[in-house]
This record gives C-alpha cells, structure tokens and sequence, in this order.
C-alpha cells in the first residue's frame, strides 16, 4: 500500500527577515481534497528544550489560528481533529503564515444478511461463554509485487449484521467477508465475488455505502481426526485456514480430553490445518499457550472434495 502525506505545510520563506524575539504566528487548517476549512482542529506547539507545550490552539469557524508571542527557534507541531489523519512537522520562528492540509479518512460501510434477509450474527456463543462461530469483515491489500492479498484490519459485525470501517488512510482496499461455525457453516468471501475483487480507492474522504454481503447455504462436510496427546487431558488448538489467507481461519476448534477433534459444516477447498498446544485458555477468537509446558506445534495440508475428511 502506498504511503501518502497526510499533512502539506505552505509557508513563505523567511529568509532575509530579521531575528525576533517573539512572533505572532497566523495561519489556516483546510481539507486537503476540497481546500474547505476545517473548524475546532487542534494544533499544538512544543519547543525545542522545552517540556510544557508552548502553545495549545483550536481553530475557528474559517479554519484559522493564531499562536501569540511565539520565541524564535525550533518547534514540532502537531495538528489533529477527529476523522482526519493526525500529522506532525517542524517549523521554524519566525516564518510566514501557515497553510496546513488535512487529509480526511476514508470510510466503507454495509451490512451481511443471509438469503432469506435475516442479519447474520457477528458471535455464536457456547453455554460456557466460548466464541464457537463468527463473522468477521478483513480490509485486505495486494502484497506488494503481487497479486496475492493480505489483511490489514479486521472488524467484527455489529448489530443487525451492519459494520463501518472508518478509519482508512489513502490507499486501494479489498473487502473479505470470513464467517464460521454459522447456521449455514463456514467460508470466505470476497466482495463482489471471489474471482474478480473490488478495489475501493481512498484518496481522501471517500464514503462508500450499501456494501454488502450475502451469506447462502451450499453444500458443507465435516473434517475430524485426532491428536495424540504428549500428556493426558491437555488441550490443543486447531484451525483451518485458506492456504493464502493463514491470519484469518474459517474454523477453530479445540481437542477433547482423548485428543480427538472435529469441524462442522466446512465446504469443498483446499486448507491448511493449524494446530497448537498446550493451551492454558482462549479468547473470543485465539487460544494461550500453557505456561511452563514445552509449546509444540503442527501444521498439514486437507483437501475437502465433496465428502467428509476422517482420521486425520
């Protein structure tokens, strides 16, 4: 992903002006793609050598501040307001009035529905508070000198199925939907489709709206097998992943007190399985190591091929 300047500092030079003691420092916060002024941001001063904040201001309604008696030498600024990317630069007294440039983040926003419309649910829990299915949207980025993605954020489904990403600086985003252990059981999906992903462009401020998913039964089989454990009753933790995708499993699972484990409703494909273990406890959706056992570790490859997978 490329990184793009969050902040443009527009300053005549001061050179040639004579050395002041103090300045009264003028200038102006926009919006970087439209050039509208940006109301209640917030700019703060700090001096060379200096511990307390030389000057702590807030932008009017036109998007303008003033920093009174400012001494001359070298200071950092930072200039922040909500939704915007926060940015920090150097500036030297004197110097002419300032013209600072905000760039807005951008935001993707929809809702995930089974085909008969109902929202799907972004936790299933277990009676003993396990999370045991979930829904989740991934923003996802080529590699870079690839065609391959990788996730650089998750976020889980709110109420009603809706999510709402934010927070996005500049850049190119594919939206993923990974969901598991739902009615319907487990899969991938990207948006519009898997074959041919949509980039969503953020330059700055974009807001697209009405993303949405479709979650719909297809056929689905069991994967099983067993672990044979270095000590009795320990418990390991087991994952499957898309061979791609390793961060962002469409099933978890932990092994019985025998060792043996299994996952529900999976479809056809190709996955890697993930095991990990002594486990001490888990989370909504990971698993600890036990502390004071030796951590082992496995990894195989499951061809799921229109019939459940035994005996591994």
């Amino acid at each position: 992903m490329a990184v793009y300047t969050a902040l443009v500092v527009l300053a005549a030079s001061a050179l040639g002006a004579p050395a002041l003691w103090a300045q009264d420092l003028e200038g102006r916060v926009v919006e970087d793609s439209s050039g509208n002024p940006l109301a209640s941001a917030e700019l703060k001063f700090h001096k060379a050598g200096m511990r307390e904040l030389a000057a702590d201001l807030e932008t009017d309604r036109e998007g303008r501040f003033r920093a009174p008696g400012l001494a001359a030498g070298e200071y950092t600024v930072d200039a922040a307001k909500a939704n915007y990317i926060a940015a920090t630069f150097r500036l030297k007294i004197p110097a002419a009035p300032l013209l600072v440039r905000l760039v807005r983040y951008g935001v993707i926003g929809g809702q995930v529905r089974y085909t008969e419309g109902r929202p799907v649910e972004g936790r299933v829990m277990a009676p003993g508070g396990r999370t045991i299915g979930s829904a989740r949207i991934a923003v996802l980025v080529k590699q870079s000198g690839s065609e391959e993605l990788r996730a650089v954020r998750q976020v889980a489904l709110e109420e009603g199925g809706r999510y709402r990403i934010f927070d996005l600086p500049p850049g190119q985003y594919a939206l993923g939907l990974w969901y598991s252990g739902l009615s319907v059981g487990s899969g991938v999906q990207l948006h519009p489709d898997n074959v041919h992903p949509r980039f969503f462009t953020i330059s700055g401020g974009e807001d697209y709206r009405d993303i949405d998913f479709l979650v719909a039964p297809g056929a689905a089989y069991s994967v099983s097998g067993k672990i044979d454990l270095p000590k009795p009753n320990s418990s390991f933790s087991l994952a499957l992943s898309l061979p791609e995708q390793p961060a962002l499993p469409i099933a978890q699972t932990l092994t019985a007190p025998d060792g043996s484990f299994g996952f529900e409703k999976i479809p056809s494909g190709t996955y890697d399985l993930f095991v990990a273990g002594p486990v001490g406890g888990y989370g909504a959706f990971d698993s600890s190591l036990a502390q004071g056992s030796d951590p082992l570790f496995g990894r195989a490859r499951v061809q799921v091929v229109g019939q459940n997978v035994e005996g591994i």
